[in-house]
C-alpha cells in the first residue's frame, strides 16, 4: 500500500514536471522511506499519548536515532518487521520506565556504559549489504559515534546530577539497543561470509 502511494505520488511529480521519469525509481523509494518514518513517528506518538510519556519517547529518540544512524548494524529484511520491532522496542522501553520495572543505580549504569561504549568504540560502524561504506565514510562514522556516544554520556551524566535518573536510565537503555543491534549485525555479516565461501 506504501509503495503504491509512493509511486502514485512520483509519477504525479513526473506529470506535473516536477521530476524526471528517469528519477521516478529514486524518488519513490525516497517517498517510501518519508511514508514509513511518518507511520513510525506517528504509532510511537499515540504510544507516547496512551502511555503519558512523550518525554520518554523524545529522551529515547535523541540518544538512539542519531547514534544508530552512524553505528550501523542489524537491519530487518523487510520494512514492516523494522517497523514492528521499533514500536515493540519503543513500546518496552516506556512500560519499563513507567512502571519502574528495570531501575538501577549509578553504578549498574556506569558498568553498562562501560560494556557498551567497549562495544561501540571496537565496532562501529558496522555496514550493511544495502547501505556498503568507503574506507573514508568508515572512519569518518566512527569518528562521529564516538563523538556522539562521549556527549550523549555527558548529558545523561548531567541529567543524573540534577536528580533525574529516569532520563539516566532511558538514555542507557536506548546504548543497549544500539549494542545489540551492532552485535545481530556482526553475527549477520559472519553467517553472509559462511555462506559465500561455501
Amino acid at each position: 500500500m506504501i509503495e503504491k502511494a509512493a509511486d502514485w505520488y512520483a509519477r504525479k511529480q513526473i506529470r506535473a514536471g516536477i521530476i524526471k521519469e528517469e528519477d521516478r525509481d529514486v524518488y519513490k523509494y525516497g517517498y517510501i522511506l518519508a511514508m514509513e518514518m511518518g507511520i513510525n513517528i506517528l504509532i510511537s506518538g499515540m504510544m507516547a499519548f496512551i502511555f503519558n510519556m512523550l518525554e520518554c519517547l523524545i529522551v529515547f529518540s535523541c540518544v538512539f536515532i542519531p547514534l544508530r544512524t552512524f553505528c550501523g548494524g542489524w537491519h530487518a529484511s523487510k520494512s514492516w518487521i523494522c517497523s514492528l520491532i521499533s514500536n515493540v522496542t519503543i513500546a518496552g522501553i516506556m512500560i519499563v520506565e513507567k512502571y519502574q520495572i528495570w531501575t538501577f543505580g549509578i553504578w549498574v549504569a556506569v558498568i553498562i556504559e562501560l560494556v557498551c561504549s567497549i562495544a561501540v568504540w571496537n565496532m562501529a560502524p558496522i555496514e550493511h549489504k544495502n547501505k556498503p561504506l568507503s574506507n573514508q565514510e568508515k572512519k569518518a562514522y566512527r569518528k562521529i559515534c564516538k563523538v556522539m556516544y562521549v556527549v550523549q554520556l555527558g548529558l545523561m551524566f548531567l541529567f543524573y546530577c540534577i536528580g533525574r535518573t529516569d532520563i539516566l536510565q532511558t538514555g542507557v537503555m536506548a546504548h543497549i539497543i544500539v549494542v545489540l543491534s551492532l552485535l545481530m549485525g556482526a553475527v549477520d555479516i559472519k553467517k553472509e561470509r559462511i555462506i559465500f565461501e561455501k
